[in-house]
């Protein structure tokens, strides 16, 4: 499990990374590491400190969840890919999101109840 973990964790920033548009040196100039060290963070090769989790996490703007909440996005590919999109976007543009995404399952929702009525359920 722990190798599982700290390879889930180098894939995330990984994704984060790429998601940001960040070449490992641009990455390497905002957090102070090497490029060596993220390459092996990325890899999953070496297991990192706190510290240098959160000056990455800060860095790539992204959220702690999403690295430790390991089960809960492996179980969900589709909320993986909605959380890497959301990553890409500004504060305002996350918003925007999230009101559009909190309106269209609302009304996801309703049909489905206005279905099961139609349908004596």
């Amino acid at each position: 499990m722990r190798n599982d973990v700290i390879e889930h964790i180098g894939s995330c920033i990984w994704k984060a990374r790429r998601h940001k548009g960040y070449s490992r040196r641009v990455l390497s100039e905002k957090t102070g590491l090497s490029e060596r060290t993220i390459e092996k963070i990325e890899k999953g090769k070496v297991n990192t400190t706190a510290e240098t989790l959160y000056t990455l996490i800060n860095a790539l703007d992204m959220s702690a969840d999403y690295l430790f909440k390991m089960d809960k996005y492996q179980a969900d590919a589709k909320c993986e890919q909605v959380i890497n999109m959301l990553m890409a976007c500004d504060e305002n543009q996350k918003d925007v999101v999230c009101r559009t995404m909190q309106t269209l399952i609302e009304a996801m929702r309703g049909e489905k109840i206005g279905v099961a009525h139609a349908n004596g359920l």
